[in-house]
């Protein structure tokens, strides 16, 4: 581990090995690296293979809590291999409910108040062949910053924390989580945001003919809310998008174009979880506000729900895939065809809820990009698709929970998806479409 960050040009003489216990020691504005394969050992209660369980009483968790709790200025890393992701965001996520009491206010019958844990990250695909950090950042209050990064990025990630490149910029027209970071609720935003050179968002996919970014982030209610007397209980989430694409001079010269882009929230495969019994809560949209386009350069947007699932009347929820297709048919050089998409009245619906149990809700968001690459009228056109899924998973965990079930949900990429790089994509597929012309 400490060879990989040498090699992506951290100075040696500033790595300095220290114990776990020492990690509450450390000054303020610190950079922790913590090997993945040094502490699991000490956090992994069982490993059974469909899913990971967690020791939630750890030591190592405890340190980390008290890493996070004595300075809101440091930034934290785990080294470690990409199906390790989601368990390791978990931990640390987990770490930083606990460390900033980020809890959640439920008032039952006599007034009393029950706090539980509020825990949410991305799961973002990555590259299955490197290794990878998972990276965090707490920005006071409730702000984190959370997700996979590539060793060789690490560094300008670093930089563009300490220069708040964006979390301080709400100014940007088209991606709404910069406005969201300067609220107060609970604020998720992915990692991979901060090693790009911009703020067009998560450099996900390039190559000598553009590049495809992408952006989720989560605003969550640490109030949990009565729809009436006899119930449901729910809490309140807010899901904002962004995706775009940057054709680069080659393609436009080569008479390529951005056609069209497609978003999905996917809330029915939060439902298909449920089914399966690895959730036991749900996630959908309450109609109060409808999904919005919040910005587009797109000629024209449809939005469509499918299938679709209502369930408690009390409630209103509608579980279902909302999809936004963004008809872009544009061509520029140099220039970014971006589009944003949000729903500002989704809820996580809490069956039966109990204040000693823990709770998960999953969702997915898709994000794709269609464009000819290169059209030559009467011969050919060469066409390309990227697509990239990210879930979400939100949790409710009791202050007396000692362990807990992690199940590994990653969009892993394979050799036959793409070539060995950095990437935060699930998908490429490319296809050459013959132009016939008529003889005159």
């Amino acid at each position: 581990m400490f060879q990989d960050l040498i090699n992506v040009g951290l100075n040696s003489s500033l790595i300095k090995p220290v114990s776990l216990n020492q990690l509450s020691e450390l000054p303020d504005n610190s950079v922790v690296v913590i090997d993945w394969s040094v502490i699991r050992n000490s956090v992994v209660a069982g490993d059974p293979g469909s899913y990971v369980e967690l020791n939630l009483t750890s030591p190592i968790i405890n340190d980390l809590v008290n890493l996070i709790r004595n300075s809101d200025s440091d930034i934290i890393a785990v080294y470690a291999n990409a199906t390790d992701e989601d368990t390791v965001e978990y931990v640390l996520a987990y770490s930083w409910a606990r460390a900033i009491n980020n809890t959640l206010s439920l008032n039952l019958g006599g007034g009393s108040s029950v706090q539980d844990y509020l825990v949410a990250y991305p799961v973002i695909p990555v590259n299955t062949h490197e290794p990878i950090l998972i990276a965090m950042y707490w920005v006071s209050p409730k702000k984190l910053i959370m997700g996979p990064l590539y060793p060789s990025q690490f560094m300008t990630f670093i930089k563009n924390i300490v220069d708040n490149m964006v979390i301080n910029d709400s100014t940007d027209p088209v991606d709404p989580c910069f406005a969201m970071a300067s609220n107060n609720a609970v604020f998720i935003w992915a990692a991979p945001m901060f090693v790009g050179v911009s703020s067009l968002g998560v450099q996900a996919y390039n190559d000598g003919n553009g590049t495809f970014f992408w952006d989720s982030c989560l605003t969550v209610s640490n109030r949990i809310l009565k729809a009436s007397p006899v119930g449901p209980w729910y809490l309140t989430v807010n899901v904002f998008n962004y995706e775009g694409y940057f054709e680069l001079s080659t393609m436009y010269n080569n008479g390529g174009f951005d056609g069209y882009q497609i978003g999905v929230i996917d809330y029915y495969y939060g439902y298909e979880m449920y089914m399966r019994n690895i959730t036991n809560a749900l996630i959908g949209d309450m109609g109060s506000i409808a999904p919005s386009t919040l910005s587009t350069s797109a000629t024209s947007v449809h939005v469509s729900w499918s299938p679709s699932v209502s369930i408690m009347p009390q409630l209103a929820m509608t579980i279902s895939n909302i999809t936004w297709l963004f008809h872009v048919d544009k061509a520029g050089d140099n220039i970014a065809f971006p589009n944003s998409f949000a729903d500002e009245s989704a809820a996580v619906y809490l069956p039966g809820f109990n204040e000693s149990q823990q709770y998960l809700a999953e969702f997915m968001v898709d994000f794709e990009n269609n464009a000819v690459t290169k059209d030559l009228p009467c011969l050919y056109a060469v066409t390309q698709t990227v697509w990239a899924r990210i879930t979400w998973e939100v949790y409710i965990i009791p202050r007396s929970s000692e362990l807990v079930n992690v199940y590994g949900n990653v969009s892993l990429l394979t050799p036959a998806t793409l070539p060995f790089h950095s990437y935060y994509v699930s998908g490429v597929s490319s296809l050459i479409v013959p132009i016939y012309c008529p003889l005159w």
